[in-house]
């Protein structure tokens, strides 16, 4: 299972679809969770719509106010972590502080991550 993690300002869906198909095609994945938002995250469930992969969609947790897109990482790192060969992509641009979060936060679940730059045409 894969946890995409991406900045709303990621433009790039060439790139996002051809990492996405890479990691595919060497890994097997048999689905993804996003966070629900514009950008990365939606074009990435697109991604997985076309292939007939699993999606899930963990939005924003508004109740927590500020925090709720720390909150909302943690969920899916944890969720994530419950699946064989969890893995993490993400796809940032400069500003994209909720994304470094996410890494962070998969960093520190010992998940293996991988950084695609290059969103923002």
């Amino acid at each position: 299972m894969l946890l995409v993690t991406g900045s709303r300002k990621w433009k790039n869906a060439h790139l996002l679809h051809a990492t996405l198909e890479e990691l595919h095609a060497r890994y097997g994945i048999v689905g993804i969770i996003h966070g629900a938002a514009i950008g990365a995250d939606s074009m990435a469930g697109a991604w997985a719509q076309s292939k007939g992969l699993i999606e899930m969609t963990v939005p924003y947790a508004g109740a927590f106010g500020n925090r709720g897109g720390s909150v909302r990482n943690q969920w899916m790192v944890d969720i994530v972590s419950l699946f064989d060969a969890p893995f993490c992509v993400a796809f940032p641009t400069p500003d994209a502080s909720g994304t470094w979060d996410c890494v962070q936060k998969a960093k520190a679940r010992g998940l293996p991550v991988r950084i695609v730059k290059g969103g923002v045409e």
